[in-house]
């Protein structure tokens, strides 16, 4: 299972930097507005998903993919607020 967490949240990684990597760049110490929560969200996200590269444990998977996809909507309504783009939501439980 190792191996499949690792997978799994390599994939995470890719995801947020393709979706949102060009918004946190351009937007980095730029705005004092909710375009700056871009940066902590997608940091902390980023962060988490290194870490549970090394959890085996599905309860806390389970826990982790919840709350990712609760972030990631957040980032994706800002996004589509201040520049129109459309990125796709993620559904959560």
């Amino acid at each position: 299972m190792k191996a499949e967490s690792k997978k799994s949240a390599e994939l995470k990684q890719k995801l947020l930097k393709w979706a949102f990597g060009e918004f946190r760049e351009a937007w980095e110490d730029q705005y004092q507005d909710d375009r700056n929560l871009i940066i902590g969200c997608y940091d902390q996200l980023m962060e988490a998903s290194e870490a549970m590269k090394k959890i085996d444990n599905n309860f806390i998977w389970c826990a982790f993919n919840h709350r990712f996809n609760e972030q990631w909507n957040m980032m994706a309504e800002i996004v589509e607020r201040f520049t129109g783009k459309h990125i796709d939501r993620h559904e959560v439980f």
